[in-house]
């Protein structure tokens, strides 16, 4: 049993230090990520929200997209999302950068007890959950932090 516990946290471990591969080359020079729709829409919609909260303003309303537009019901930003948390730790892109680390190694780990459940051995659960977080659909949702968020949690629900 001690044993199966020591392989599980290696295999998790190294799921740790594959996302940090991933995502190394940004998430270490406080530079967001950038394309497609981060850097254009995501970012500047995440960062109005922190400064709201940080100002101690609740952000209903923001009064920058056109004429303004409510900012509080539009699911893409995250207002409520419990890991909104996250974007308060340090630099606002570093913050930027380990939301998106956090939700890349949490759905590897979520997996990897997916595959646990269904009694995969400890190399196969670790494979899956690699490849799941590698996979194509996760790289191309990165860009999308809604959709990001969501499928995080696919894996734990299943």
């Amino acid at each position: 049993m001690k044993k199966k516990f020591l392989r599980e946290g290696i295999a998790i471990g190294l799921l740790f230090l594959a996302a940090l591969y991933y995502l190394g080359d940004w998430f270490f020079k406080d530079e967001i990520v950038l394309f497609r729709d981060l850097h254009h829409y995501f970012y500047p919609l995440r960062e109005y929200t922190i400064q709201c909260f940080k100002r101690g303003i609740f952000p209903w309303w923001n009064p920058y997209i056109m004429l303004g537009a409510p900012h509080f019901a539009a699911m893409q930003f995250g207002v409520l999302y419990p890991l909104t948390f996250i974007y308060f730790i340090g630099s606002f892109p570093f913050a930027f950068n380990l939301f998106i680390f956090a939700h890349l190694f949490l759905t590897a780990v979520f997996a990897f007890l997916f595959f646990r459940e269904l009694k995969f051995s400890t190399l196969a659960c670790g494979w899956g959950a690699l490849s799941w977080m590698m996979s194509g659909y996760l790289a191309s949702a990165i860009n999308l932090l809604n959709i990001l968020g969501s499928i995080t949690w696919l894996p734990l629900v299943l």
